[in-house]
């Protein structure tokens, strides 16, 4: 059930439709808490309908599981920067690059945070 839920909360999520993403990853955790992943998807459906709080916490609870989960890592700093709060994002997105260095997406958006930090 809980594997079932999580695709169709992909499906919703790839088709544009964050509520409706948002309900089945709840769903999905609500059969199995231990999936970091689950948790990970519903913090970008959160960031998609501006709902940086429910993401941060989503975030946390997914790094609770898996402390290394880089998606779920690039997701807090994603809060962070859309927060304002540069200096936390920016350790986020070097966090990623240390468990995956050749990932240019993170560098990407540690280069970002870092400059918006300087202005």
């Amino acid at each position: 059930m809980a594997s079932r839920e999580k695709q169709k909360g992909n499906e919703c999520f790839n088709s544009g439709e964050y509520d409706e993403a948002f309900i089945c990853y709840s769903k999905s955790i609500a059969y199995d808490a231990s999936n970091a992943v689950v948790y990970a998807n519903q913090a970008m459906a959160s960031i998609r309908l501006a709902n940086f709080n429910k993401a941060l916490a989503d975030c946390s609870d997914s790094l609770k599981i898996d402390p290394t989960y880089t998606k779920a890592l690039a997701c807090r700093g994603m809060v962070h920067h859309k927060c304002g709060r540069y200096n936390e994002a920016c350790e986020d997105f070097k966090a990623c690059i240390d468990c995956d260095p050749d990932n240019n997406g993170y560098r990407k958006l540690l280069e970002t945070s870092e400059k918006r930090r300087a202005d």
